[in-house]
Parts: structure tokens; sequence; C-alpha cells
């Protein structure tokens, strides 16, 4: 048996999902059918993790996040608010969708406020702005923003200038 703690009220916890030690869920939180959370997992208030998702070790969820089934995200990730996966490009309306790509999160990704994930795969080591439309396939250690998303710099050069601005401004 696991052992985490739920900090609030009004969750729908499955069943049949698993959730790691240590890990926190808040209120009105949904954790659907065979989902596997890991160890560590931080959970903000409403929050949507559908069907068959994998959220790993360490990991943080901010508020209104949702997770399209099967979703599966990394370790040490940061996951701001209002962020959503979407597996399918084309979906018709009272059909079967033509295809279904499940969104995959590599290990340490930032994905900022609002980032919205379409079918792609995202390396491990990297940042997706704040408002940014994913679409295709981001490689491992880059900064990727806008709408459609677009590349901007590494990831060490994202480090850098973050190291430069706290020291500019004495934290």
């Amino acid at each position: 048996m696991t052992n985490y703690m739920i900090r609030g009220k009004y969750n729908e916890i499955s069943e049949s999902a698993e959730i790691g030690d240590n890990s926190i869920l808040s209120s009105f939180d949904f954790v659907g059918k065979n989902a596997i959370i890991g160890k560590n997992v931080h959970i903000a208030n409403y929050v949507e993790i559908n069907s068959e998702c994998k959220i790993g070790d360490n990991t943080s969820i901010q508020v209104f996040t949702v997770f399209n089934s099967n979703t599966v995200v990394g370790k040490n990730c940061l996951i701001a608010g209002h962020v959503g996966t979407i597996d399918e490009k084309y979906p018709t309306p009272f059909t079967k969708t033509i295809k279904r790509t499940p969104c995959q999160i590599g290990d340490n990704v930032i994905l900022g406020e609002g980032a919205k994930l379409i079918c792609c795969k995202i390396g491990n080591n990297s940042v997706i702005g704040t408002g940014s439309v994913v679409t295709k396939d981001i490689p491992e250690n880059q900064v990727w923003v806008g709408n459609p998303a677009k590349f901007l710099m590494t990831r060490k050069e994202y480090d850098q200038k973050q190291k430069e601005f706290l020291i500019d401004h004495n934290y």
C-alpha cells in the first residue's frame, strides 16, 4: 500500500490508479483508470489526469492542468497551471478520430502557464514558454516559445540568462 496525502476534498481517484509514496493531491483532482503517479509528485487543485497517464517522480503539476489519456510525463518536471495535452490533431465529430498520438514529456522539462501540447514529444531538459502551442516534436535541451512554438535558444543559454538575471537583481 502506498502512502500518499490528499490535502483537500472532492477528488475522484480511480481504484485502478497507482499513486506513489509521499505524493500530494489537492482538492477537486481527477485521476483516471490505470493512471500511474510516481513518488513525491505534487498535484494542485482542479488537475485532471486521465486514463493510462504516467507521471514521473518529483514532478509538480499546477492548477487546472489537463492531461489527455495516455500522456507520459517524465521525472523532475515543473508543469505550470492551465497546461493541456491533446492527442488528436484532426478530431471528427460523432465518429472515431483519425489518429491518436499521446503526448510524451521527457525528464526535467518546464512547461509554462497555459502551454498546449498537441500530439508531440518534448525532449529531456527542454522548456516550453508560457502560452505556447506545440504541434511538433521538440528536441532535448531547447527552449521553444510562441504560437506556433518556435525555437528560441538552448537550455544552456536559458540557464545562463537566468543566473545573470538573479545576480543583476541581487537574488
